[in-house]
């Protein structure tokens, strides 16, 4: 016989709901050609807090290479010098003056990689939890240099 009351039932299967749920999102997000990531945002850096593997995958670096070379200056360190400020200003004004009620931002930006090349990704994020401190967001993020450089070759 079960000497949980119904509460601690109801608890333990909803906590494997939650377990269950978190296992299908990483499933899924493993299936999108593209990196998915959860992160905070700062007035001052981008901070990434969890992502599938194709999310590193972008940048040519290993999972570990990724949360070490940001750990100090966030998602800066890795976006492409003359993108970084305008990243930030788009950041900004998204998050901090609440220009866009959704909460909602999308970028394309240089990605340094780990061998020095640079890969354009496009960024389309959500914001889906607001901290005293700092926002929350989830965003995909897709390697759009392909398209990129063909479009610089037709205007060429």
């Amino acid at each position: 016989m079960n000497n949980q009351s119904s509460e601690e039932a109801e608890g333990s299967q909803s906590g494997s709901w939650y377990v269950s749920e978190e296992m299908s999102f990483n499933n899924l997000a493993d299936t999108i050609p593209g990196g998915v990531a959860y992160f905070d945002v700062y007035p001052d850096k981008i901070i990434t807090t969890a992502f599938n593997n194709a999310f590193p995958a972008i940048t040519g670096r290993t999972r570990n290479e990724l949360i070490e070379e940001t750990e100090k200056d966030g998602l800066a360190a890795i976006i492409y010098p003359d993108d970084r400020k305008k990243l930030m200003d788009i950041v900004r004004d998204t998050v901090l003056r609440e220009k866009m009620a959704d909460g909602n931002f999308q970028s394309v930006n240089r990605v340094l990689k780990r061998d020095g090349s640079f890969a354009w990704v496009r960024t389309s994020a959500k914001c889906i939890r607001r901290e005293s401190d700092h926002d929350v967001y989830i965003g995909v993020f897709l390697d759009v240099t392909d398209s990129i450089n063909a479009e610089e070759k037709i205007r060429h």
